[in-house]
């Protein structure tokens, strides 16, 4: 859906105001207004099927990068207690072996 004056998306906010802006001048049953009018619903309704679209392929990819995240962030806790518990027994080890020499 490209603004053909600016050769860019319109937002729904340009569509509506246009869409308001018409309405208010009293174009009603003059010329192509209805046409015009009809065209810039359809983009309207366009526009917002295009957001909602966007909109749940976002929340999809939030919640798989959360879950990637979740899992990394496990996966690293678990190296490090292990780690943890190593130099644990590394230091136990250490201070056995001093006590006794």
């Amino acid at each position: 859906m490209k603004n053909a004056d600016k050769g860019e998306k319109m937002n729904i906010d340009e569509i509506i105001t246009k869409i308001e802006e018409m309405d208010n001048k009293g174009y009603v049953g003059t010329g192509n207004f209805e046409s015009v009018r009809d065209e810039l619903k359809a983009k309207l309704f366009q526009r917002l099927s295009d957001c909602e679209e966007e909109l749940e392929f976002l929340i999809v990819l939030d919640d798989r990068i959360k879950t990637k995240i979740q899992s990394q962030f496990y996966i690293g806790c678990k190296e490090i207690q292990k780690r943890i518990s190593h130099l644990k027994s590394e230091i136990e080890k250490a201070k056995e072996f001093k006590c006794q020499n």
